[in-house]
């Protein structure tokens, strides 16, 4: 599979992902996706997104929290 914006190469990895849920922040790791190693464009699969949408409307606790500075310009 090549990039569909770039048409470079496709590499599997494990990242960190930031998903946003309405005014929400959610930090998940190890988080399979695809990258492009030519620009760097990210790919999740359905699967990994409906996981993740789970995750942030159900009760499952986090494993930890984190405190974010937030800066306005």
């Amino acid at each position: 599979m090549n990039c569909y914006y770039c048409r470079g190469k496709i590499k599997k990895k494990k990242i960190d992902h930031i998903h946003k849920w309405g005014d929400k922040i959610y930090l998940f790791s190890g988080v399979p996706a695809e990258i492009c190693t030519q620009c760097g464009e990210t790919y999740l699969g359905p699967a990994e997104l409906r996981k993740m949408d789970q995750y942030v409307t159900s009760s499952t606790r986090p494993q930890k929290r984190l405190s974010i500075p937030i800066f306005a310009l």
